[in-house]
């Protein structure tokens, strides 16, 4: 299944850098249908944003050494042709759109294009995706069970610089490095992460959102909740060192986990 990263780096730190080329690679052995890479940086009006069916870590390194914000999608082809075109994320105006998972409602054995496509496709087309940078929620959650999708997904305005996510995410702060997955990776401990000893104490932290829409502006640094429960079917995935663990669930349970929520009570964001 594929997999979606974002990396914030507030403070930018090569040992922290080194892992995340590791991570890189690992996911992109078990995800070889493509790469797509949105970076940029908070005080720059450029974004960089490439497909690639095979981008190597080399070439990743120095976008990782270059840009403060930096999320990639791994392609695993469940739907539609193994090619450049099907590959993750979509641009549609100032619209950036990456899926992990199935619609199953939209799917087609004969198909060409993806059915994440063809999702996105239909946000744009039903103007759910405002040219001011805002999104129509409900509707979106109305579009997503009516094409019984599951999974989790990733809108990005390129004007404001903020996203906003769908479903349940797992969150990992690393000293001044956030990581937002679309699965549980193995990160190591608090003085070990992939593997990699630091010499210095690292602060760790390790949590999951579930069933929630939130957002992140990567200019003013803040996350907020949008919506505490959003419905639709959830397929979860466990990333190890020696491959996937693999957990569906169908349909998914709604009920926030208390002991296991990211937010703190009364809280409308988390700081990045």
């Amino acid at each position: 299944m594929c997999v979606i990263l974002t990396i914030y780096q507030k403070r930018k730190n090569s040992q922290i850098q080194k892992d995340i080329l590791e991570l890189y690679d690992n996911v992109k052995k078990s995800n070889p249908d493509g790469v797509g890479v949105i970076a940029f940086n908070k005080k720059e009006d450029n974004i960089h944003y490439y497909r690639d069916m095979d981008k190597s870590s080399e070439s990743f390194g120095e976008i990782l050494k270059k840009y403060q914000t930096i999320m990639i999608h791994f392609r695993l082809a469940t739907s539609g042709s193994r090619n450049v075109d099907n590959v993750h994320f979509w641009q549609n105006k100032n619209w950036y759109f990456a899926h992990n998972g199935i619609v199953s409602g939209l799917v087609d054995k004969e198909q060409l294009e993806s059915d994440s496509l063809l999702f996105f496709e239909h946000l744009i087309k039903n103007n759910f995706l405002l040219d001011n940078g805002n999104i129509k929620i409900k509707a979106i959650s109305k579009a997503s069970n009516n094409f019984n999708l599951w999974g989790r997904f990733i809108l990005l305005n390129d004007k404001q610089k903020k996203a906003t996510y769908f479903g349940d995410w797992y969150v990992y702060k690393i000293n001044q490095t956030l990581i937002i997955a679309s699965t549980k990776l193995e990160l190591g401990t608090t003085d070990s992460i992939l593997g990699f000893i630091f010499e210095k104490p690292v602060v760790y932290q390790e949590n999951k959102i579930e069933s929630c829409v939130f957002s992140i502006d990567f200019v003013i640094g803040e996350s907020k909740i949008i919506k505490k429960e959003f419905n639709f079917h959830s397929q979860s995935f466990g990333l190890t060192k020696n491959g996937y663990k693999h957990s569906l669930k169908y349909p998914y349970s709604f009920t926030p986990q208390p002991k296991e929520k990211y937010f703190n009570d009364g809280e409308e964001y988390f700081p990045i």
